[in-house]
């Protein structure tokens, strides 16, 4: 994003509500969202990771040939989504099981977001000491 973008957003967001002009804007009740469907262009980040797994467990995955991982990854999620519905919790991406699209992930994606700037802090500062003492004579040490 440009400086000039994200000073035209910072202002934009310090305006009260009442200034913007809704009246082109359609009112969306309860019939809108009777035949939406939720996440249906939600597409997960993939990342890359090492996993301890029982052998006997991976070679029932890879039996399956090509798409092991994918069929892991699905068997995963669902027993996620499940424990989700299970104690009536929002889901990673913020949807309820009562309503189906509250708080559509701004919730959840703060969460994850405040974990990750406090990792890349501690990540920075464990960084920062290890350069001081790598720096300091060994007389010192």
């Amino acid at each position: 994003m440009t400086p000039e973008e994200e000073t035209r957003l910072r202002a934009l967001a310090e305006r009260p509500d009442g200034e913007f002009d809704f009246s082109d804007i359609p009112e969306i009740d309860e019939d809108w969202f009777k035949d939406a469907t939720v996440g249906q262009f939600y597409k997960p980040i993939k990342k890359h990771t090492t996993l301890r797994i029982d052998s006997d467990v991976l070679a029932w995955f890879k039996r399956r040939g090509k798409g092991y991982q994918k069929h892991l990854n699905e068997i995963l999620r669902e027993a996620m989504l499940r424990e989700f519905a299970e104690t009536n919790r929002a889901s990673p991406l913020g949807y309820a099981r009562d309503d189906g699209y509250r708080e559509a992930g701004e919730k959840w994606q703060g969460v994850v977001a405040d974990v990750i700037a406090k990792k890349d802090a501690a990540l920075a500062t464990q960084s920062a000491l290890i350069a001081q003492l790598r720096s300091r004579p060994d007389d010192d040490k």
